[in-house]
């Protein structure tokens, strides 16, 4: 079979763009083939917080930061969407809590879950915050 010039410049094309996507994905640290849940929380102040910044829970990470948003309507003014890895269920009364992951003040969240495993969160729902004192 003989496959005309456009055709294979139309593939190759269209293979470059989806190694394009996945390439900065990559980059980014987001796992396009792994399944994840959206949370959200809510700070009076992120103090650093940036995009792509690691949840951790018991020192393994466990999600990160996928977007920050200003919030012009409450009182909370920031709202910041977590991804959090599908098998970590997430009990009733869990918190992320904003902490200083170096010396260098960058920072990320802490994920403190609770023993109530009966009762976990949905996919989207917003969750409990706080801020740890730092130097």
């Amino acid at each position: 079979m003989k496959y005309s010039k456009e055709l294979k410049i139309g593939i190759v094309v269209i293979v470059c763009a989806g190694l394009l996507i996945f390439g900065l994905n990559f980059l980014k640290g987001v796992n396009i083939f792994k399944p994840t849940n959206f949370y959200y929380i809510t700070l009076n102040n992120i103090d650093g917080l940036t995009k792509n910044a690691p949840v951790f829970s018991n020192g393994f990470q466990v999600g990160q930061v996928s977007n920050i948003e200003y919030n012009y309507k409450h009182l909370s003014p920031i709202i910041v969407e977590v991804i959090l890895d599908k098998q970590l269920v997430v009990p009733q009364g869990s918190s992320l809590t904003l902490y200083s992951t170096d010396i260098m003040g960058s920072k990320g969240l802490y994920f403190t879950m609770t023993e109530n495993y009966d009762q976990p969160h949905t996919a989207g729902d917003t969750l409990k915050s706080g801020v740890e004192k730092s130097m």
